[in-house]
């Protein structure tokens, strides 16, 4: 990070106040950031509403830098809206700068309009405490932007900030915490001491700083405050220094010639894709970087394809899927990760190859499996399996019928116990595969080794739909990791597979045993189908509250045939209806107070590529069983398992599903000429190799239910940081 001009003559900052405080609750806002700005440095400080963001005065009204100050993150959120975020982000990306302080910081982080790759740590805890002593201490980063008029350690107000944790290198940390607000009682998790008390990073063009205490409160460190002020500010300033040789358009471009039909000269603006991580130490979050750049650079080259295909369609001139064609050159830039300084380095493909991740440089294209034919099959209606349907409701009854219960001695769930919980005796899977901390990456995949936390509440959603599921007769098979079984560092992510790795793994394993337990999928000779129905739901959690459940159905789009496509959008189309009423009759809304509803073509949908890892979805998928993944922020999760109201709502909205569409489709299917869209067979020898709860003597309602309270207990008493 290059030291940089900090004292400029002249800047014109924007700055907006939380919009339920100013002019209603005394003393609010504090005078300190305007004397630090206004009266002590001369710079321009404006005032500017919601209203007037929304309406684009950020990017037209030659502002340097937006600030936002204290107050209550949420109802930043609610004024600005997602159109506000967005304007920040453009006003940020070409060239403008973000401070957000306490608040502000909230809304700069992946929390809110995701300006820099950060997290917020510990969210449920965010009340840690106020004090005016909290001590910080610099960092060579803060130095390099302060210079000297950092001191080494000081004091300021705190008043509940963020503690961030880093999720990409391009961030930078300027301050540390080296105090340890633990709440009132001081019983949250220890996690203050050590952690980012201030970061900084770019976007695009511009620079952002997020700041969790009050540093702008203390007038001895004003000067390495208004520091930070300039930095932010002078991403404007610096896109002259570019070096030499590497591309100045901005935001960063990617170059795609000759893909799929696109003329070698188009550009399209991708900043996102160019987020390139070459492997850090430490855990990683909801999505690790090199998980997350893998899924959102082929995301956007679909995106990108999706809009040329878009035009060239209209004026008549390409078909769909464009021809093969060579694969495309790319030509990358990225912000410096050593600093943050504004200024763009060439990525080479030399560099490409060095990094752990290997990003996806193809367009996903949807080819059918080996002699499939491209006939359309239509989605079948009710009467056109009245026959089979009820042949299967009727075994699927006798499954669900209740057992006489014994009473269950003993906790379930044991330390030095088996690694996973699951019970594969309903035809409707509920897979929780990031309900425990596991490891990603490392050995055949070619990546570094890392740590994905777990996904709080996952395990006990699958359990509560299994038991509504149960209750209205249809029996759930369930799946997920024992969470205190003990150390096993050699645990793979299910969500993460090369197929070279699927017979090392139970979860992959269980999916064999679990289809072969319906016996098979339908063999037409002989007579038609034999078997039952399956549907699999993935169930995930996301850091974001943002106002979506992202239902990821990509599998399905891009392995099956397109004579199955008609079913897929049926079943996305579907799931959204209903789970959107679902939600909205329960008042599921976000902090923010916005109502939560259902994305079907979100980035985070559960397709990895071609040739690469796989999610555990896709990998059901290549068995040729319908599966979708449903990414889900925590107060949806949260939610959906002590909410009863909700949770009936979500199994009744499966049950429907599978019943009404599922159900008929699959029998239709089977009376096809077409092939059945699998790519891989079942394999019996893997099926063999899993592990059953058995349920010989206890009801599952029981057994589901003691294994239920045995995990909220154990969430109840955990410090361990989760998604």
């Amino acid at each position: 990070m290059p030291p940089k001009d900090v004292t400029p003559k002249s800047l014109k900052i924007a700055w907006i106040a939380d919009p339920k405080k100013f002019g209603k609750k005394p003393g609010y806002p504090k005078p300190s950031l305007r004397d630090r700005l206004r009266h002590e440095a001369g710079w321009s400080f404006v005032r500017v509403s919601s209203k007037e963001i929304c309406a684009g005065a950020l990017r037209h009204g030659g502002y340097d830098l937006l600030v936002v100050p204290g107050g209550y993150a949420p109802n930043f959120a609610e004024a600005l809206g997602e159109h506000g975020g967005r304007c920040i982000r453009e006003f940020v990306s070409e060239g403008g700068g973000y401070l957000g302080i306490c608040a502000g910081a909230y809304l700069g982080s992946m929390w809110g309009f995701e300006l820099l790759p950060v997290e917020i740590l510990d969210i449920d805890h965010w009340a840690r405490g106020k004090t005016e002593d909290c001590r910080l201490c610099s960092t060579a980063a803060g130095v390099r932007v302060a210079g000297s008029v950092l001191p080494d350690i000081f004091s300021v107000r705190h008043a509940n900030g963020p503690l961030f944790g880093i999720l990409d290198d391009c961030v930078e940390p300027l301050l540390l915490f080296e105090s340890d607000l633990r709440g009132q009682r001081g019983t949250y998790p220890a996690l203050m001491r050590g952690s980012p008390a201030c970061v900084a990073g770019p976007l695009g063009r511009g620079r952002v700083v997020l700041l969790s205490p009050h540093m702008e409160g203390s007038p001895a460190v004003a000067d390495a405050f208004r520091s930070f002020v300039a930095w932010a500010a002078g991403g404007r300033m610096a896109i002259a220094d570019l070096p030499p040789g590497v591309p100045q358009a901005v935001p960063q471009c990617v170059e795609l010639g000759a893909a799929a039909g696109v003329a070698s000269d188009v550009a399209v603006e991708v900043a996102e894709f160019t987020d390139i991580e070459n492997g850090t130490d430490g855990e990683d979050t909801d999505m690790d970087v090199p998980s997350l750049v893998r899924l959102r650079s082929l995301a956007q080259f679909e995106q990108v394809l999706d809009e040329v295909d878009f035009e060239a369609s209209e004026a008549g001139d390409l078909d769909f899927p464009p021809p093969p064609t060579p694969p495309p050159r790319l030509v990358l830039a990225r912000s410096c990760s050593d600093g943050c300084s504004g200024q763009l380095r060439e990525v080479s493909p030399a560099d490409l190859e060095a990094f752990a991740l290997k990003i996806q440089r193809a367009a996903r294209t949807r080819v059918a499996p080996t002699g499939a034919s491209e006939r359309p099959a239509k989605v079948a209606s009710k009467s056109s399996s009245a026959a089979a349907a009820a042949t299967v409701a009727n075994t699927v009854a006798r499954r669900a019928s209740s057992k006489p219960c014994a009473s269950i001695d003993g906790p379930l769930l044991r330390r030095g116990g088996a690694d996973y919980v699951c019970w594969l005796g309903g035809p409707i899977l509920l897979t929780a595969p990031h309900s425990m901390k596991i490891m990603r990456g490392g050995g055949e995949t070619g990546e570094r080794m890392r740590a994905h936390k777990r996904e709080r509440w996952t395990a006990e959603m699958a359990l509560v739909l299994a038991r509504r599921l149960h209750t209205r007769g249809v029996p759930a098979s369930v799946m997920f990791w024992n969470r205190i079984a003990g150390p096993g560092r050699g645990r793979k992510d299910p969500n993460y597979l090369l197929p070279s790795q699927y017979p090392t793994s139970p979860w992959h394993c269980a999916l064999h045993r679990w289809a072969l337990w319906s016996g098979g999928l339908p063999i037409r000779a002989g007579g038609g189908a034999r078997s039952t129905p399956l549907l699999h739901i993935d169930l995930h959690g996301k850091v974001s509250e943002k106002l979506h459940l992202d239902l990821g159905a990509a599998s399905l789009e891009e392995v099956w045939p397109r004579a199955d496509m008609p079913f897929v959008a049926a079943l996305k189309s579907r799931f959204r209806t209903l789970l959107d009423q679902a939600m909205q009759e329960c008042g599921v809304v976000s902090l923010t107070g916005k109502q939560i509803e259902v994305d079907v073509d979100p980035v985070l949908h559960g397709f990895w590529g071609e040739n690469t890892v796989t999610t555990i979805s896709h990998q059901t998928v290549q068995l040729g069983i319908p599966a979708v993944q449903f990414e889900m922020p925590p107060r949806l999760r949260e939610r959906l398992v002590l909410d009863p109201a909700l949770g009936t709502a979500f199994a009744s909205a499966i049950l429907d599903i599978y019943h009404n569409l599922v159900t008929p489709w699959w029998f239709e299917r089977a009376q096809c000429s077409t092939p059945w869209p699998l790519v891989r067979q079942l394999q019996p020898e893997l099926a063999g190799s899993v592990e059953e709860h058995s349920l010989e003597d206890v009801g599952f309602d029981e057994w589901a239910g003691k294994l239920l309270n045995e995990l909220l207990e154990i969430e109840r008493s955990t410090s361990e940081v989760q998604i």
